[in-house]
């Protein structure tokens, strides 16, 4: 669903879907890249490394 809506421009949404499935399993690899990258696109100067060096 957040790819769909990543894809779709709707950024915020996409980056709260990938917050909650990280809230569900914070083990999750690709939620933690694909955060840092839809935080990424939403031009996030201050956002958390954690998310992108998860993997």
């Amino acid at each position: 669903m957040a790819i769909a809506q990543l894809s779709l421009s709707k950024k915020s949404k996409a980056i709260a879907a990938y917050q909650q499935a990280l809230r569900l399993d914070p083990n999750f690899e690709i939620s933690h890249h694909n955060l840092g990258l839809a935080l990424q696109a939403n031009s996030f100067t201050h956002i958390d490394n954690s998310c992108l060096i998860k993997i």
